[in-house]
């Protein structure tokens, strides 16, 4: 479940946003969203288990 949580909150967006900054498509209001969306997502997301 993990995977798919990191899959929605990092890899799709980063990949939404290539297909938005290569085919120029969305717009500046779509490219801040997805900006957004991954900084979101990087913030969420579980970090490594520190030593003791």
């Amino acid at each position: 479940m993990a995977r798919v949580g990191f899959f929605i909150g990092l890899i799709l967006p980063v990949i939404l946003l290539g297909v938005n900054v290569v085919f120029q498509y969305g717009g500046i209001v779509a490219t801040i969203a997805l900006i957004v969306w991954i900084g979101l997502g990087v913030f969420l997301s579980p970090g490594s288990e520190g030593e003791g």
